[in-house]
């Protein structure tokens, strides 16, 4: 009776506390790099915009003295766009790359890899018993991935010839 016991045991199907805390903590781990990398690319996005209008206003400041309060403010933007590109890199998760200036290449990888992290993550929640600590991993996933398709969408507005975002 004890030997069939055992064996029944065995094979059941249903995940112990230890694999469900385990599932629990790769997919957290996953969901924090997918996080890191996408704020990276927000950052990225961002910095390249700053640049982009910094640059207009850099070429239109010609002549008149209200040129000149443009010129001032574009070299401020400039100064935001490093701060973000320094940002991004500090965001970034290690093993992570990004040249300097990143490129669209570069914040698009960002962004996949970003994506394929909640979906391996999704992957580890789905052997999660339903509601609980399950729920609210699923709601974190949700939130990721929502994240990807908003910088997803920004940084296919577009990315000037000289490599700074349009948005």
């Amino acid at each position: 009776m004890a030997l069939t016991a055992r064996r029944t045991i065995q094979r059941c199907g249903h995940l112990t506390a230890v694999e469900a805390g385990q599932i629990l903590f790769r997919a957290a781990e996953l969901l924090e790099r997918a996080e890191a990398l996408l704020e990276a690319a927000s950052r990225c996005l961002q910095a390249a915009d700053m640049k982009a209008r910094a640059e207009e206003l850099l070429l239109s400041a010609a002549s008149a003295a209200d040129e000149a309060e443009k010129l001032t403010q574009a070299l401020s933007q400039e100064d935001d766009s490093d701060r973000l590109v320094v940002a991004a890199f500090e965001v970034l998760p290690e093993g992570a790359e990004l040249g300097c200036p990143p490129t669209e290449v570069q914040v698009e990888a960002l962004i996949t890899d970003a994506s394929a992290y909640a979906d391996e993550a999704q992957l580890l929640s789905d052997d999660l018993p339903a509601g609980g600590s399950g729920a609210a991993l699923g709601a974190r996933i949700d939130q990721v991935r929502g994240r990807v398709a908003e910088i997803s969408g920004q940084l296919g507005r577009g990315w000037n010839a000289n490599g700074s975002s349009s948005v």
